[in-house]
């Protein structure tokens, strides 16, 4: 429910470029003081801290459907039809092209990660090891 809200509050603005993530609170700042105690993730596992690997446990739903919602956002607001017609008319063939291919790794990025975590939650592996 919250991510439909937020596509729709997205989808009233006229910029159809946007990037979601799961929050990454950085060591350094408030926000990692807020949530420190919710990190699940490592801080030697530097490569899940890259913005795009849940750190904090979603409270509502599974890591995996946290990650589909991610990518259903995505598809219905930046990667969506409108938007690409948006991105075309107004900067090209090329810069179109570019965001095409960033839209699909972005989506096969999401697509690993969820497949990884149904795997290791069928596993019965900790949310540590499912985070990544």
């Amino acid at each position: 429910e919250d991510f439909s809200h937020l596509a729709e509050w997205l989808n009233q603005f006229q910029n159809p470029v946007i990037n979601l993530q799961p929050l990454t609170p950085m060591p350094g700042t408030k926000a990692f003081e807020t949530y420190k105690d919710k990190i699940f993730t490592k801080r030697k596992h530097y490569g899940e801290w890259d913005m795009a690997h849940i750190i904090i446990p979603p409270e509502k739903m599974s890591i995996a459907r946290f990650y589909y919602n991610i990518v259903k956002t995505y598809y219905s607001t930046s990667a969506g039809l409108k938007a690409h017609l948006i991105i075309l008319k107004k900067y090209g063939l090329f810069v179109y092209l570019r965001v095409l291919f960033g839209s699909l790794c972005i989506t096969f990025q999401y697509v690993l990660l969820i497949l990884k975590n149904i795997r290791k939650k069928q596993e019965g592996c900790s949310h540590e090891i499912a985070a990544g």
